[in-house]
């Protein structure tokens, strides 16, 4: 499995390369092989259920070490193999004990079943019969073409064949996940088209020009007219205040102390656009919370060594960086 460190620093990438990659790499044929992987890891573990589950209904026969070959080739005499409620041992095997000639094998038990052999001459097999339908027999259903532990050997190595070939799957999908990388980057290109084709299909435009509208913090006002200037592009550019009826997206702006605790209002709901911002309140209750919860000088030391290390080097976003 390859593992990406949590500390690992978002790789840039300029647009030529970031194209390059989506059109030249070959990620259909990554998951084809990725997703071949995953049923046949799926099939060999089901297959591999499937086979502990009958080693552990064998197990609970594996004392019996004949198989129903041998016991077929039996002509005079008759065999009776299954399970009957311990409550019942005793006065079954007083009935039994009658039949001239029987043999009775306490096989193992299991809870409160008993699991049992007989054997009787053929002329007794209607009345041993008889007796075990008295009391509530029932047949094995379990195949014994070999002995039970035979049978338990050979399922076992089934499973070891299975488990052998799961590992060399398993060590292929780890080889194929090294392109775990250029995959991730051919799912941002197509996501990033499917987002700009979504985006475009809302732009009003003609054959000649396009008309785009949108908002703007108004101190950044310069900085965008700054940018359209530097492309050279016959453009025109109106701003307006937002009026009563409209409802464009909210803003938090506070000073550098208020500042980190906008990440709390964030969590939970913005203000409207005509709603007070809740932040400089929250702030002061919440740094005294806090402080009560954790005063403890050692702890303190502690959050802000763990702080200062994130910042320094974990990939942080800049909400995060704030708080």
């Amino acid at each position: 499995m390859i593992v990406k460190g949590n500390f690992a620093k978002r790789e840039v990438l300029n647009i030529e390369n970031f194209e390059n990659i989506a059109n030249n790499f070959d990620w259909m044929d990554i998951c084809s092989k990725a997703k071949s992987f995953e049923e046949e890891i799926n099939n060999l573990k089901a297959k591999k259920s499937k086979l502990e589950l009958q080693i552990e209904h064998y197990n609970i026969w594996s004392n019996f070490d004949v198989s129903l070959n041998d016991l077929n080739m039996l002509k005079r005499v008759s065999y009776f193999i299954g399970t009957v409620s311990k409550k019942y041992e005793v006065s079954m095997l007083e009935e039994l004990k009658n039949v001239e000639g029987i043999y009775i094998e306490r096989v193992s038990e299991k809870q409160q079943d008993l699991n049992i052999f007989v054997i009787c001459h053929n002329d007794d097999y209607n009345q041993v019969y008889e007796i075990l339908k008295k009391y509530g027999f029932t047949k094995l259903t379990l195949e014994l073409e070999d002995t039970p532990k035979n049978i338990i050997t050979k399922l076992n190595n089934e499973i070891n064949e299975i488990s052998s070939r799961e590992e060399e799957v398993v060590n292929s999908a780890k080889r194929l996940a090294k392109s775990i990388d250029d995959l991730e980057k051919v799912y941002d290109y197509f996501n990033s088209q499917i987002e700009l084709e979504r985006q475009v299909s809302k732009i009003i435009n003609t054959k000649r020009s396009v008309v785009l509208q949108g908002w703007v913090p108004e101190e950044k006002i310069n900085i965008l007219e700054d940018m359209i200037n530097k492309f050279n592009l016959q453009v025109y550019l109106e701003v307006e205040e937002a009026r009563e009826e409209d409802n464009p997206p909210v803003l938090l702006k506070n000073n550098p102390l208020i500042e980190p605790f906008e990440a709390i209002t964030e969590m939970y709901a913005l203000p409207l656009p005509n709603e007070v911002d809740p932040t400089p309140v929250l702030a002061p209750f919440f740094l005294l919370f806090f402080g009560m919860m954790m005063a403890d000088v050692g702890y303190g030391l502690l959050l802000g060594a763990v702080s200062l290390f994130l910042l320094l080097k974990a990939d942080l976003s800049d909400s995060l960086k704030r708080w």
